[in-house]
């Protein structure tokens, strides 16, 4: 059993070798007999010769980009759709007692941020899980600011993930279009402490 098993080695060995010699002789023998072509051919002949390797480079190229545009636009909508969930969770619960006098059941906040990450796991963009997952760790912990914070960078890079320009904003003024005038006074009164 062992011998067999050797054997089948070695000859597949030798048999990679031989195809391995033989495709680089047929390569060395048609750059050879190429390289005196394209010295004899005139230029005419040459011009062709590279305007025929511009054009199947130039369709595969455009294969290429149409086959990831359409991958981008499945990606799109599913995003789209996973972050829109996000963002009615968070008008809910900013906007929902004052709407209708009534807080967003617990549960039902546990069941939408669940959906969320199981969405967001599979579409959303590496700057998007990495932003969750900075607001996840701290948000038991930090502060008002610091979670208002994060919150913005999740935002921004949810916006951004969905083809936004978003390098001209802070992470604090794509929160503070969900936050009242207290609210938005009280950040910018520690942001005015914390530079003083």
């Amino acid at each position: 059993m062992q011998k067999s098993k050797t054997r089948q080695l070695v000859l597949g060995f030798i048999l990679i070798g031989t195809v391995g010699v033989g495709f680089w002789l047929v390569a060395r023998i048609l750059y050879e007999k190429f390289s005196n072509l394209w010295v004899q051919a005139s230029a005419e002949y040459k011009l062709a010769f590279i305007a025929a390797l511009f054009s199947v480079f130039g369709i595969i190229y455009t294969q290429i980009a149409t086959k990831r545009r359409e991958i981008n636009a499945r990606h799109f909508s599913e995003k789209a759709e996973a972050y829109k969930g996000f963002s009615e969770t968070l008008f809910d619960l900013f906007f929902s007692e004052k709407a209708t006098g009534k807080k967003l059941p617990g549960d039902e906040l546990l069941n939408r941020i669940i959906k969320f990450k199981k969405d967001i796991f599979i579409w959303g963009g590496h700057r998007t899980l990495k932003a969750w997952k900075e607001f996840e760790l701290s948000s038991g912990q930090a502060d008002f600011k610091e979670n208002a914070e994060k919150i913005g960078k999740l935002i921004k890079e949810m916006r951004r993930d969905l083809g936004h320009k978003v390098f001209l904003t802070t992470n604090l003024e794509h929160v503070q279009f969900l936050l009242n005038k207290e609210a938005i006074d009280q950040l910018n009164a520690e942001e005015n402490n914390k530079t003083k």
